[in-house]
């Protein structure tokens, strides 16, 4: 999706005015574990999509959290994607770089807290009770930090 600098925050705002969430719903989440390891290292891709309908649009937004050990093993994926519908007042015929926009600020921000709570819920059920994405920060190298409070494995001479 087109980032926000080719809009104008004028034209984000009106088109802001004339869209409301209307519901945000899963659409996949999947976790597997391949190690009993604490992982150390979290590697996290965010993918985004935009389908306008006549009425509205609807965003997909996509998380995968690929989690490894200080060896570089793989220890766990998890993957979480969400449609976020968005409806639309009668007439309002955005640009597709209108829409972009909207998809890559607002959008994702109002989507995010239901990805967290996907990620966070599909790692406990896979034993990584404590791993927890951060806030997402627009613009930085490193958007999404990761918590990972996880408890400390048996080990073999317990």
């Amino acid at each position: 999706m087109t980032t926000q600098s080719t809009v104008r925050q004028e034209q984000l705002e009106e088109f802001a005015q004339a869209v409301e969430l209307q519901n945000v719903a899963t659409q996949e989440c999947s976790a597997s574990r391949h190690s009993d390891e604490n992982p150390s290292r979290v590697n996290i891709s965010l993918e985004s999509g935009v389908l306008p309908l006549p009425d509205g649009i609807n965003y997909r937004f996509s998380i995968k959290c690929d989690l490894a050990s200080d060896s570089n093993d793989s220890v766990a994926n998890l993957t979480a994607s969400v449609i976020a519908k968005f409806s639309l007042q009668p007439g309002v015929d955005p640009d597709p770089t209108v829409l972009s926009a909207f998809g890559n600020t607002i959008g994702i921000m109002a989507s995010y807290p239901y990805l967290r709570q996907i990620i966070h819920d599909m790692a406990a059920r896979v034993g990584l009770q404590g791993l927890t994405l951060g806030l997402l920060k627009q613009g930085s190298e490193t958007p999404i930090a990761v918590s990972m409070a996880l408890p400390t494995p048996p080990s073999a001479s317990n």
